[in-house]
């Protein structure tokens, strides 16, 4: 057993503290959530320039230099793969939310892709009418009902929120990436490094739209509290503004942009 498992065990009893705290009804003087999603903004703010800034002078020129040399088709198998690896997530999480037949779509789509899709490189799955769907414990969390806690930004991984955050905590222990490749760190790091390259390439259609927001930061952060919100009502986007659903029709693209 790795030697460096505690670490994550002790992030996520503290951080499923915090949630059991924003879950409780909030009284006088406190801040309410879903009144003010964002209480942190002083903070959150220049982190997400920092990542911003790194983006751009860093990530953003690589994932270009990727997505020039990389043909399409090996593109959308790398995809495929890093998007298999987490089908076995989010059959688990189908049902805790009570939706057996949800995980059971889940659990078949990993054995086709895994074994006739050649490690998940092509989406037979999808091909033969199994669509393909994401749940994670923030998501399970938010259906058992626990509140969403502050919007957060974090150090290059991003928007999350305390939930958020503790959910991809606790996914790291059911994870297949997580633990097939223990011993193999070397060969562990080089697909994590492809799979941030991937999706970052993936993602720099969006770029436009960031930079002629009016502010790139409450656009990015009301974009990932709507996504959240439309994935714990399976995919319902409700009452919310037509600016969200024309410039993320497809909502793997905020998917993605979580992951990243």
């Amino acid at each position: 057993m790795s030697e460096s498992r505690p670490w994550p065990q002790r992030l996520m009893a503290a951080l499923l503290i915090c949630v059991l705290a924003a879950g409780c009804a909030s009284t006088p003087g406190q801040v309410d959530p879903d009144r003010d999603p964002d209480p942190l903004e002083r903070i959150n703010r220049p982190i997400h320039d920092f990542n911003m800034t790194a983006d751009r002078w860093v990530l953003r020129p690589v994932a270009k230099g990727y997505d020039t040399i990389t043909p399409d088709p090996m593109q959308r198998g790398i995809r495929n793969f890093f998007r298999n690896l987490g089908e076995p997530v989010t059959a688990v999480h189908g049902l805790l939310q009570g939706r057996p037949v949800d995980s059971g779509r889940s659990t078949v789509r990993f054995v086709l892709n895994s074994t006739v899709g050649i490690l998940g490189f092509f989406d037979v799955a999808s091909q033969v009418g199994l669509s393909r769907e994401r749940r994670d414990l923030g998501q399970t969390l938010g259906k058992w009902g626990f509140a969403s806690g502050p919007y957060i930004v974090v150090p290059f991984l991003g928007p999350s929120t305390i939930r958020d955050g503790t959910g991809r905590v606790g996914d790291w222990f059911i994870d297949p990436y997580s633990h097939q490749f223990e011993g193999r760190q070397g060969l562990r790091n080089q697909l994590l490094v492809l799979n941030i390259l991937d999706t970052r390439a993936n993602l720099l259609p969006l770029d436009d739209v960031l930079e002629q927001a009016f502010d790139p930061y409450t656009f990015m952060r009301d974009s990932y509290l709507q996504q959240r919100r439309a994935m714990i009502r399976n995919g319902d986007v409700g009452d919310a503004d037509d600016i969200f659903r024309d410039d993320f029709d497809d909502l793997d693209d905020l998917d993605d942009y979580e992951d990243y």
